[in-house]
Formats: structure tokens, sequence, C-alpha cells
């Protein structure tokens, strides 16, 4: 008898013999199951759906093997639809105790575009499964302890964002009506408290949002109509989810911010339940108020500073929030105070966009503080500020005198590493306003209040680019010098040509060519070839050395030398082209020609040595040659 012919699926490669054959049978599992009425199958004494349960729940390892999860990721929604009580059982059982079983799913692979995980296949299975109601709670919980063990990473389908989409409250992504819903939101709770808390945070209200629907099932019909979603039923979701959330807060005083943050898209009657359980927490919970009385002038002020905007709160409504900010106001005037310095361009009511009512509300804080505390208090806001130097511009100009910078600058200079941004900006005010006072002064106190060399050329660094600068700064040593020109930040440097020339000469003799270049693209023009061909030798080491991140800034400043020395026609072309060979790695995308390729179009001889460089002989061939 001839043996039978080898058939092979037209159109389907060998490598995709095995997925294609596990999508077949778990899409013949999913027809026996579902479609067995219609097809007027039957299965000897017992039903299709258990014959289908029982070939799911004995394949070897799913309830105690990630690697079978993981080998049928891509198949897991069609096994979820055939038989849900075995996958469901399954995943129960590998989430038992701290989940050790199941936690090798989330992770990350890297593939060419973005990463990849298997766990992704999971959470597929549950969002299907989660559109029939009698799923639901089960589902809920699993992705819940999921959640918990989740350690995060780069893909953004993680199970807390299934929970969310499953039940937002304008778009969710279930057949299961809104009591059934609240119901599996309480089991969550109930079991996994901190998960609870994080679904009901992305749960909470939000002036705009976005989802993505979810996968459905493709034969398995849901015996419930979905609910119809009106405005009724989405505000009557939120004020249950803004319910539940403030069940949770306790004296978590983040929880209770997130609250605030949210409260402007609610519905006026439970807005105003909010802040009377923002009193509450006031009151009973004095340890934890600032950051909450913080929030909520912070809320209270974006609305009154964008008055005009649609989706602002009126003035009524506003006077709720300031009744609260205003009793509960702290008597400390840093913290009454600080919020100014928090933020580059802090809401000023009634002042949108206006640089002079930031300028003079500051102002008049440091002024406030002054009076009450005295110099120090403005230390004191400084190390409270989150943008110190604010309170260091504003400062210089409410103590204006030279002795009292002079303190602000050696008192911030003994807590340099939580003021270093408040002195480097007092240190670059004091050299702008009094000059070489200053500077002679800089020097003697550095060297009486023993400061070290790190912490000296930093605070150089924010003086002016100019040779006043530079000379203080060769006087002070040629320790200080070297570390100066090694800290100093390259680009935008200021002043003309012989200047910039000075400065990259400097960066050239302390190592760093590559800031040299950074610093004389503007003015390429009147640079010495000289100084041009030593910069870009000495660069090459330089970012191979160091493993140079390279920014698209070097690269445009490296396109704008090349541009300058083609134009020079003393340069032989030769010498052009050899350095752009060892950039090219940087150079190739630039849309002019490079000399490069015009030589190796002129110069066959050229063309063939570049082409032997490239590639090597056979008999070299497992040799690498770095290009």
């Amino acid at each position: 008898m001839p043996a039978r012919p080898e058939r092979i699926r037209i159109g389907v490669p060998p490598e995709e013999y095995s997925s294609w054959l596990r999508e077949g049978l778990a899409t013949t599992l999913l027809h026996v199951a579902v479609l067995s009425g219609q097809a007027q199958l039957t299965v000897t004494n017992q039903s299709p759906q258990q014959f289908v349960d029982q070939i799911v729940k004995g394949l070897p390892g799913l309830s105690t093997d990630y690697r079978l999860l993981t080998s049928l990721r891509d198949e897991l929604s069609l096994l979820a639809e055939a038989a849900p009580g075995p996958l469901l059982a399954a995943l129960e059982q590998m989430l038992e105790g701290d989940a050790t079983v199941i936690k090798p799913i989330f992770s990350e692979i890297e593939t060419f575009m973005s990463p990849s995980s298997y766990h992704t296949g999971v959470l597929w299975a549950l969002e299907l499964l989660a559109w029939e109601r009698e799923f639901l709670n089960r589902v809920a919980l699993i992705l819940a302890k999921l959640t918990r063990i989740d350690p995060g990473g780069r893909l953004s389908n993680r199970p807390l964002n299934s929970l969310r989409s499953i039940f937002l409250t304008w778009s969710p992504q279930t057949h299961a009506s809104l009591r059934a819903r609240l119901v599996a939101i309480d089991h969550i709770v109930k079991h996994e408290p901190t998960v609870g808390w994080e679904l009901l945070e992305v749960l909470l209200p939000k002036g705009s949002d976005s989802s993505s629907v979810n996968p459905k099932p493709r034969f398995r019909e849901s015996e419930y109509e979905t609910e119809e979603i009106t405005y009724k039923l989405v505000w009557e979701s939120q004020e249950q989810i803004v319910l539940r959330a403030l069940s949770q807060v306790e004296d978590h005083a983040a929880r209770m911010i997130a609250i605030i943050k949210a409260s402007a898209e609610m519905l006026p009657a439970l807005r105003e339940k909010v802040l009377f359980e923002v009193e509450t927490f006031f009151e009973k919970n004095p340890a934890q108020q600032l950051p909450v009385w913080r929030a909520l002038r912070d809320e209270m002020n974006r609305h009154l500073t964008f008055s005009d905007a649609e989706w602002a709160l009126p003035a009524e409504q506003l006077a709720l929030f300031k009744k609260l900010v205003d009793k509960f106001q702290p008597d400390d005037p840093i913290e009454k105070a600080a919020w100014l310095f928090d933020d580059w361009t802090p809401d000023i009511p009634g002042r949108l966009d206006d640089p002079a009512a930031v300028k003079s509300a500051r102002l008049a804080a440091i002024q406030d503080i002054v009076k009450i505390l005295g110099k120090e208090g403005v230390l004191k806001l400084a190390r409270r500020a989150k943008l110190p130097q604010y309170v260091a511009e504003v400062a210089a100009e409410e103590m204006p005198n030279l002795v009292d910078l002079e303190w602000l600058l050696v008192s911030s200079v003994n807590e340099y590493e939580n003021m270093g941004r408040f002195a480097a900006v007092i240190s670059a005010i004091g050299v702008g306003r009094y000059g070489k006072t200053w500077i002679d002064r800089f020097g003697r106190i550095a060297n009486d209040q023993k400061w070290d060399s790190d912490i000296v050329a930093n605070l150089l660094c924010s003086w002016p680019d100019n040779r006043i600068t530079w000379d203080a700064v060769n006087n002070l040593g040629t320790e200080i010098d070297l570390k100066y020109w090694l800290e100093k930040p390259s680009w935008l440097i200021q002043g003309d040509a012989n200047d910039i020339e000075f400065a990259a000469r400097k960066f050239l003799e302390v190592g760093r060519a590559t800031g040299g270049i950074d610093a004389l693209h503007m003015v390429i023009k009147q640079i010495p070839t000289e100084l041009i061909f030593n910069l870009l030798d000495a660069a090459i080491p330089e970012l191979n050395r160091n493993g140079h991140s390279i920014n698209n800034m070097f690269v445009y400043h490296l396109e704008h030398v090349f541009k300058a020395l083609e134009a020079r026609q003393e340069i032989p072309r030769i010498k052009i082209a050899q350095l752009e060979y060892a950039y090219f790695g940087l150079l190739q995308n630039q849309r002019t020609p490079l000399m490069l390729h015009r030589l190796m179009a002129d110069n066959p001889e050229f063309f063939v040595q570049i082409i032997s460089d490239v590639f090597l002989p056979a008999s070299k061939s497992g040799q690498k040659k770095e290009i």
C-alpha cells in the first residue's frame, strides 16, 4: 500500500504549523461547546459542554505550570469561551497564596518594536469572560489578584487597566447591570483592599477620558441585555464609585487628594458631600491635614485662574472650597507661601498667564516671611519649596545689599545637597550685581569656608560666559579650573567668536571635544580650521571611550561644522571625506550628499578602498572590524 503523501496547507509556513494547529483545535472545541445544537451534535453520557470542559480541564499543567499559559497565549480567549469554568478554576488555583506559580507570566521580552509579555493572553481571555454576568465576580477577583502581583513594565496592558475597562462608568465592558458591577467591585474591595482602592481611584470621574473595546465572545451569546448608557446611569455610577472611594479614605491623605482632584467633574450635590468629608478628614486627622489642604487650595486656584473656561466651577460653588481653605489655613507663613514656589507658573487667581502677577505675589510672600521670621525665613522657604531657585531670585530683590547676599550664599552652601540650586542663583546674582567686588569676596569666602572644589566649580558654572568669569575661575587654582570646564554646560555659550573659541579650546584641553563642537557651531565660520580639525579628531575617541549618549542636538551641530568645512576651498576634499567616514554613523541621514559620497563617485580607487574596508575577504570573514 503506497505511503500517504504529506499534506501541506497552502499559505502556512512550516514554522507556523503548531500555532495554526492549536488555533484550529481550540476553535473546534469552541464549536462543540457552543454550536452543538445547531450542528445536532451529541456526546455519549454527557453534554457537549461537559465534554469540552473535561478536555480543557485535562490539559497537563493547566493549574500548576505557567508555561502552558504562555504556550497557549493566543488561544486562551478561544479556550476561555469554550470552557470558562476550567480556565477560571485553574487561574484561581494558581493565584492562591503568594501566586508564585503564575508570576513568571509577567516577564517582558524585548522585541524589535516594543516589548512583549505572555500575560496579555490571560488578560484578553478574562476580558472576554467579563462580558458574561455569571463570570464577572470571579473574573474581577482574578484580575485583582493579578494586579497585586503585577511587577509593572513597559507594556500598558496591565491587569488594573483591564479592571478599569470592565467597570468604566461611562463605557462598561460587560453585560452586567450597574448593581452587579457594584457587587463585583465590593467583592474586590473586601478581598483585595489595596487593589480595591486602586480600582476606585482610576474609576473616579475625569474631565476627558478614553478607553478601548475589549474582546467579545465569538459564538457564546449572553442571556442578558446590556444596559443603555444614559447620563442618569453614568451619574449614578459615578456617585457610587465616589461614595465607595470616600469610605476607603480613612487616614490616607493621598486618597483624599485623589478625590479632591476629581471633584470638579461631579454633580454639585456629590461635590458638597465630598467637601463635607474633607472637613471631617481635617478634624479627625490633623497630622495629615497639610497635604490635603494644599490640594484643596490648588484646585480652588485652578478654577479661579481659568474662570472663563467652560469647565471652571462657578463662583458660588467655589465659595465652598474657599470656606474650607480659609478655615484650615495653616498658621505657618512658610506653608502659606510655598505654593508660589512649587510651580514654574503657579495659578494666581484672576491673573491667567501673567508673569508680572506671579512675580508680585512671590515678592509679597517673601516680604511677609522676612517681616515675621527675618532672613532665616528665606532659607526655610527655600528648603520647603520645590523650585528654590525662584526663592533665590525674589529674595535677592528683597535683600539687595552685599552682606545679605553673602549670608544667603554661605548659609545655603552649608546645606548644598538640598540648597544647591538656591546657592547657584545667589552666586550668579551676586556677580551680576557687584562684579569684581563679588568675585574677590567669593574667592576669599570659598577659601575661608574651605568649600569643596566640586561645589565651587558648580557655583561658578552659573556665572556669565565671559573672560571675566573664566579669569576668575583660573585664579582659583588648577583643580577648580579643571572641574569647572568638566562640569560647565557647553550649549548656548554667550560671547563673541573670540570668547567662544577660547571656551572651545578649554573644552578640548580637558577632554571634552564634543562640548567644544557644541559651543562653536553658531560662529563656526570664524573659527580657525586647525581648531575644528583638532576637535573633530579628539571627539571620536571621546565618544567611543565614554559610551557617550549622542543626542540630536550634537548631530545637528556636527552637520553645521561639516557644512562650514566644505565651504573652505583650501581644505583638501579627501581630508573632509575621511572625517565624514569616521562620523558616518551620525551623518548618514543627512539630506544633502556628503563629500564622502561625491569623492567615491569621482575616484574609483577611493571607492574600492571604502568597499574593501567594509567587506572583509572571505579568509577574514570571521574577524570583526570596527568601521
